[in-house]
């Protein structure tokens, strides 16, 4: 077994709840809403130390089981919040630009650049569940935020720190992101969505991007060198419909629901800290600027 399967086997059931209160006390100081994160995550004092003492006991196994450290890293937790954040503001602009293009009838490539969005906004959500994968010196950390089952959020007193190796590719990620959506409960998340985000096979996340990707003489609808307008292209009726991956539009559909669902724990968490408040105003002000022709409605901070 990989040590990415080992990593993934060890995702446990996790509480929005109990997560939630525990970013409260950890939520940086954000001078500016929207603003790029000053610190990464490989940069918080400690980290690096971390990171060379699991390569070196890695190194030391024929066959190595996943090596793991379990320590409590001063600064990590306000580190993955901000990137988390920040790569759900990422998401939002990138899904508005796929809605642009549908807008102007650039469908195809509109799909493309609606994946792209879609896995942003679910690496901030894996964020926000506790589960990154920072690189150090080309090698892959993964770190739990919060790696056991608690009854209380003071109990989340350590994090753990995994050795992965290699870059993770984006099908992967898909599958860490399946893993955690399914063993959290996040109680303003439509059951019915999540169960249909975590039981289709992973690679489908990706397949209309690919095909456009990685076929040469891969394209989707009839717009290579033409617009194309089709009335129902994206035109989805609630952000709780149209997981449907037979869909032409099935990228556009993804991208809306995984954003979605990202908007929703900030929006819960800022029901508790003001800090948060700036990043909803901007949120919902670029929401409504028309930048989202398509789902400006559907993604509204409420």
């Amino acid at each position: 077994m990989s040590s990415l399967s080992q990593c993934i086997d060890r995702l446990k059931r996790r509480r929005w709840e109990y997560i939630r209160s525990k970013w409260i006390g950890h939520i940086p100081y954000l001078a500016s809403a929207g603003d790029v994160p000053q610190n990464t995550i490989v940069e918080v004092v400690g980290f690096d130390a971390i990171a060379l003492r699991l390569i070196a006991a890695t190194k030391q196994k024929q066959v190595p089981p996943l090596t793991t450290i379990d320590e409590e890293l001063p600064g990590l937790r306000e580190a993955v919040f901000s990137e988390s954040l920040f790569l759900l503001h990422k998401a939002r602009h990138v899904v508005g630009a796929a809605e642009l293009h549908v807008r102007d009838g650039i469908q195809t490539w509109a799909l493309a650049n609606a994946y792209q969005g879609a896995f942003f906004a679910a690496k901030g959500i894996m964020g926000f569940l506790g589960v990154c994968f920072p690189e150090y010196n080309s090698k892959t950390i993964a770190i739990d935020l919060f790696p056991n089952p608690v009854t209380d959020a003071n109990k989340y007193s350590y994090c753990a720190f995994h050795f992965i190796g290699d870059r993770l590719d984006h099908r992967p990620v898909w599958e860490v992101f399946q893993r955690l959506i399914a063993v959290s409960v996040v109680d303003v998340w439509p059951k019915h969505i999540v169960n249909k985000l975590k039981s289709i096979e992973s690679k489908n996340f990706a397949k209309q991007r690919n095909h456009i990707h990685y076929r040469n003489n891969g394209w989707i609808l009839n717009d290579l060198n033409d617009f194309q307008f089709t009335e129902d292209f994206g035109g989805l009726n609630s952000w709780r419909d149209g997981l449907d991956f037979d869909r032409d539009d099935i990228s556009l559909s993804v991208a809306l629901s995984v954003l979605k669902l990202g908007l929703l724990l900030v929006q819960e968490l800022e029901k508790s800290s003001a800090k948060l408040t700036p990043e909803i105003k901007l949120l919902s002000g670029c929401i409504e600027k028309g930048r989202h022709p398509i789902f400006g409605e559907l993604l509204r901070c409420e």
